[in-house]
């Protein structure tokens, strides 16, 4: 639900025989983007983007991308609370090295276009890292931009909240290192078997 009307949508597609996807799908975010802030400036999340990284990157020339880097046993701790893959620990694990290393990948062939930011570094420091995400985009840095709870009262939509409870929360440290009251041994010992090697090798420890 993006709280954009009938109306407002096929206004701002009016027109577009003959224009290319990227400039359909420009003219889409933008309408939604309008409506909450003063900025033009729109971005897309999904883990499961880093598979198509590459073509997004072909298809909006110039795109900027932010890879957040989450110690792997804290990410698959999250999915296996949420259900993901009907709590199939295993699944979990193999989602989270198939998504770590394409991200991974993309981010060795396209240096310049990526911003790799450590979860645990925002967590602690949302400020901080916020303003390099913000040079990094070229944006200027404005404190409503860390404050997610005001931005989530005021714009996100009522049949998303239950899905992003926690943007109406304060940061929780905890939620950092939170698989080590999460995971069992067997699912601990189960990641590193897994998802050990990616794990280091994005610098993370496991």
């Amino acid at each position: 639900d993006w709280n954009v009307s009938e109306e407002e949508l096929a206004g701002a597609l009016s027109g577009q025989e003959g224009q290319t996807l990227r400039e359909i799908v420009d003219s889409i975010f933008r309408l939604w983007g309008k409506a909450r802030s003063r900025n033009v400036r729109w971005g897309e999340k999904s883990p499961r983007h880093s598979y198509i990284a590459g073509k997004l990157y072909t298809l909006f020339s110039g795109a900027q991308f932010i890879h957040i880097l989450r110690d792997g046993r804290d990410s698959c701790a999250s999915m296996l609370q949420r259900g993901w893959y009907e709590g199939s620990f295993l699944r979990i694990c193999q989602h989270w090295v198939s998504c770590t290393q394409a991200a991974l990948e993309f981010s060795r062939l396209h240096p310049n276009a990526v911003l790799q930011v450590r979860f645990e570094r925002l967590l602690a420091n949302p400020e901080e890292e916020m303003q390099v995400v913000c040079r990094f985009l070229g944006v200027p840095f404005e404190y409503s931009i860390v404050d997610h709870q005001a931005y989530a009262n005021e714009h996100l939509p009522a049949a998303a909240r239950d899905l992003h409870s926690k943007l109406f929360k304060p940061l929780d440290l905890k939620e950092s290192g939170k698989w080590k009251s999460v995971l069992t041994v067997w699912q601990e010992a189960v990641f590193i078997a897994v998802a050990g090697r990616v794990s280091r090798h994005a610098g993370l420890r496991s």
